[in-house]
């Protein structure tokens, strides 16, 4: 196979530029025949030398005859049947141990024993990032495969043009990357990513949560090769979506070192972000990226363990102060219990991750006793000013409000779900012909209990409304169709 010849050489191993040893005897590259005989060796030095650029399917087997090239390490004793892992492999800690005593034996000077007390090395100052590259500059210089940029999302700030741009990856799996184009371009390269973004162009094939880091990138490189997108000047960057809002571009700017989707939603259910009664949301600075900013930090006086938990030990005490006030100012009982219920909740979360602190452990536990008997309070409140429809509704009467509450819930959600499923369904036998019975049952399941439901729940919560009101509009069905016709189309319609 003929290649393209190096110009430049200058003795560094450094995969990306097509060097992978320094010195002649620690790798060289075979050619196998079908029955595993060495028909050609090659020493990797030379190898390098005379080729600038070694093609994905260079250790690709002939299938008529057989023949197959792959690169063998002398010094490590293994064989590499691909391009990635010989990168790999040549940067690994347990190789370049080997090869420097390979070349310390070759000039004549006895290696280091191995249990030799390990020297200080003065640490290299971090290379600076220019973080003013966008994520398309930074991919048309690496030439692996890259798979999902139709998923990635792209921040600039409107009022600033030389604001470097933000990014956020949509995948689910991978909500939590985000960051400035250095952090992208790191993410969209490894595993993970590439993970996710199988498991959402087939979600049937259950083998990709199997597969290994070199599974995952052949598959990924097989993919780029079948779409011709494997060159960096055949990507389509134009899928990357973009965004120019002033208040999105913020809000991505300005999130803490250690933001992250789950840890996001858990704040807003303490209410309004988490704040300083929550030490997992303790600002750690703004997310530099390894440029250490000194004029952010010089004001920051990372609080004391006994100030976090008199933090928390306050804010657990105040609990029932504000449901109190909540009755008083005539907050709806559904609601007050809501909260309550809430609080709770959080209540026990607190003991059980925060138990070794007494005093934290005394406010919990005081704050629970209060908040059991005023939703004791209410429930007995309700009971004595509804007897008339407790007697005629035998079968209930001793359910409590909040039980009541959840029979409501269950009772119009399933009400709610059966109209959704003969929706989809018409929908799913418009679009999906072709597809066996149980396949379309399982796909419609999948689009009604994980997708549809899901998001209907969570928009009608939001609105504070009692249950009964959750009902199957034509606002609804409009919405419902939608989606579930983009959804079908996208992901399961059948090919001809």
């Amino acid at each position: 196979m003929a290649l393209r010849s190096v110009t430049n050489m200058d003795g560094v191993v450094d995969p990306e530029k097509g060097i992978f040893v320094e010195m002649e005897g620690v790798m060289e590259v075979r050619f196998m025949s079908g029955d595993d005989e060495i028909l050609e060796r090659q020493d990797m030095y030379n190898f390098q030398a005379e080729n600038r650029v070694i093609p994905a399917d260079f250790c690709h087997k002939n299938m008529e005859t057989g023949e197959q090239a792959l690169f063998f390490c002398l010094v490590c004793d293994c064989e590499l049947k691909s391009i990635i892992p010989l990168k790999s492999h040549v940067e690994g800690a347990k190789h370049i141990r080997k090869a420097m005593a390979y070349k310390q034996r070759t000039l004549g000077c006895e290696p280091e024993p191995v249990n030799q007390p390990k020297k200080k090395k003065l640490v290299a100052p971090k290379a600076r990032i220019d973080i003013s590259k966008s994520l398309r500059e930074r991919l048309e210089e690496y030439e692996g495969p890259i798979v999902g940029l139709e998923h990635i999302k792209e921040f600039a700030d409107p009022r600033d043009k030389t604001a470097p741009l933000m990014y956020n990856c949509l995948l689910d799996g991978c909500k939590s990357a985000w960051g400035n184009s250095d952090d992208m371009f790191n993410h969209v390269k490894k595993e993970k990513h590439i993970r996710n973004y199988f498991r959402c162009m087939f979600p049937d094939d259950h083998r990709v949560n199997s597969q290994n880091k070199n599974d995952l990138f052949k598959k990924a490189m097989e993919f780029c090769v079948e779409q011709n997108i494997m060159q960096a000047s055949a990507r389509h960057y134009d899928e990357i979506i973009s965004c120019f809002d002033a208040k999105e571009y913020r809000e991505i700017a300005t999130r803490p070192m250690d933001w992250s989707e789950k840890r996001h939603k858990f704040a807003d259910r303490r209410g309004g972000g988490g704040g300083n009664n929550n030490p997992n949301m303790t600002p750690l600075g703004y997310k530099d990226r390894g440029l250490f900013n000194e004029a952010k930090w010089k004001d920051f006086k990372a609080p004391s363990l006994q100030e976090v938990v008199d933090d928390l030990a306050a804010c657990v005490g105040g609990e029932a102060a504000n449901i109190e006030k909540m009755l008083a100012d005539g907050v709806e009982d559904e609601i007050v219990l809501m909260e309550i219920d809430l609080s709770l909740d959080l209540i026990e979360y607190d003991l059980e991750n925060h138990g070794k602190h007494s005093k934290l452990i005394e406010e919990d536990h005081t704050a629970k006793r209060k908040l059991l008997s005023i939703k004791e309070r209410i429930e007995k409140r309700q009971q004595s000013i509804q007897p008339t429809q407790a007697a005629i509704s035998p079968p209930q009467q001793d359910l409590t409000s909040s039980q009541q509450r959840q029979l409501e819930r269950t009772t119009a959600t399933e009400v709610f779900k059966n109209h959704v499923q003969v929706q989809v369904r018409d929908i799913a036998e418009k679009i999906l012909k072709g597809k066996a019975a149980n396949d379309m049952d399982d796909i419609i399941t999948k689009v009604v209990n994980d997708k549809i439901m899901p998001s209907e729940i969570q928009r009608f919560t939001k609105l504070e409304q009692k249950w009964r009101e959750f009902k199957y509009t034509d606002k609804i069905r409009d919405r419902v169709t939608k989606f579930a016709t983009t959804y079908l189309n996208t992901k399961y319609k059948a090919k001809p």
